[in-house]
């Protein structure tokens, strides 16, 4: 009797033990996708990437953003007019790739040049005080994780950040000559230098920006920037005599005389501009044919700006340098723009 009930009770005492490994599969399942949901919600971004973005710590217990409110991304404009294209550009292009809405501080620098300049949003404060703070991993480097934030917060982009790569405002470059449009009142000006110019040397004008002042002094060269050389700039000017034949140098630079004594001595194919204001310079020097690079942002926008041919100083760092570390083979292919010839 015992053995006719043995196999119906193996089938039932199976059928139970798979009745249990299905229900705790589901148990299972409910807890990794609650935890997921949880994850989703409160993480400010997911990434894949190597290097992905650094999250510094949240200000507040709750979100900022209910279902349909408007994601914003912040930052206060920094610096000189180099430093503070780089920012703005960025933004911009970190507004549109994020398609969020990009909120505005200190933009004073930009006021002053820009015909379409930002606008300082006066609820900065309400709108970005609690928001997420996000920080590139590497100052100088692109960071891809900057361009894939989530949409269900608001961000501000820390102190930390450079934003000195075009690789952040490439997807809107064709926006960019009217976002960027100097003043009409600079361009006309700088329009009337730049034609005196032509007017009297009657050839290819080649730009040339050299940047000294602030990088001669031992602290700028111990942390690792390397003030232009003459070697270089005599290298990018036999570059154009070369390449062109007939041309003129239109310099710009921060050490007139340093540059007199070094550029002009024999030679009858360089004008050194009369001191303006930077965004004069930068606006004449745009005008030009090509352009010479030195260091720094001034001058990349400068070239950048510049419709022709644009070369740089290869060698800007000093080597085992703070920032040579900084610098890497990588950082340079995020800072210098495709095309650009290093010499």
């Amino acid at each position: 009797m015992s053995a006719s009930r043995h196999p119906h009770s193996s089938v039932s005492l199976v059928s139970m033990e798979t009745r249990r490994q299905r229900s705790l599969l589901l148990f299972v399942i409910l807890v990794v996708g609650s935890l997921l949901l949880l994850v989703y919600t409160h993480t400010p971004f997911v990434t894949s990437f190597d290097a992905p973005v650094v999250v510094e710590g949240r200000q507040r217990a709750r979100p900022v953003l209910t279902n349909g409110s408007q994601p914003y991304i912040c930052a206060t404009i920094k610096g000189r007019i180099g430093n503070a294209l780089f920012y703005y550009a960025a933004m911009l292009g970190l507004s549109h790739t994020n398609n969020m809405t990009l909120v505005l501080r200190d933009v004073s620098v930009l006021r002053h040049v820009l015909q379409r300049p930002p606008k300082e949003d006066e609820k900065f404060e309400e709108l970005c005080q609690h928001a997420t703070r996000v920080t590139e991993t590497t100052c100088q480097s692109f960071d891809e994780g900057l361009t894939h934030l989530a949409r269900n917060d608001v961000y501000v982009i820390a102190a930390g950040s450079c934003l000195i790569s075009w690789k952040y405002f490439e997807p809107i470059k064709r926006d960019l000559p009217e976002l960027l449009a100097f003043k009409d009142s600079i361009v006309s000006e700088a329009r009337r230098i730049v034609g005196d110019l032509r007017r009297r040397w009657n050839t290819t004008l080649v730009g040339m920006h050299v940047r000294r002042d602030d990088h001669t002094g031992f602290m700028a060269y111990w942390k690792g920037h390397k003030p232009v050389t003459p070697d270089y700039l005599h290298r990018a000017m036999t570059y154009f005599r070369v390449l062109l034949g007939s041309v003129h140098f239109v310099v710009a630079s921060d050490e007139r005389e340093w540059c007199r004594q070094r550029l002009t001595q024999g030679v009858d194919d360089v004008t050194i501009l009369t001191p303006r204001s930077a965004e004069m310079d930068m606006a004449v020097l745009s005008l030009t044919d090509h352009m010479i690079i030195s260091v720094g942002t001034f001058g990349w926008w400068a070239g950048y700006l510049n419709p022709g041919v644009k070369t740089y100083m290869q060698d800007f760092v000093v080597p085992g340098s703070e920032f040579s570390g900084v610098f890497k083979s990588v950082s340079a292919r995020d800072y210098f723009y495709p095309g650009w010839i290093p010499l």
